[in-house]
């Protein structure tokens, strides 16, 4: 029940906001982007699993700071 909570939040913080939700879009578009190089152009497949460890870490930072920063804003808001 705890990690249904937990992706709830984390869904509600990658779409609170339009900056939010084109960083997904722009994130998702260029690992796609990256995944057709690796297949159709011969990219090495390890750029492209180190592209996607580091897009992984990167976002898993940048979510939990929006949503430690959202769950502050709304703790502010009920006092």
């Amino acid at each position: 029940m705890k990690l249904l909570h937990l992706l709830r939040e984390w869904r509600d913080a990658r779409n609170a906001t339009l900056p939010r939700r084109v960083y997904g879009y722009a994130s998702a578009l260029c690992l796609l982007g990256l995944l057709a190089l690796t297949s159709l152009a011969g990219v090495p497949l390890w750029l492209f699993w180190t592209v996607l460890l580091a897009d992984l870490v990167l976002d898993t930072a940048l979510v939990r700071r929006w949503m430690t920063r959202d769950l502050a804003r709304q703790a502010a808001e009920e006092q």
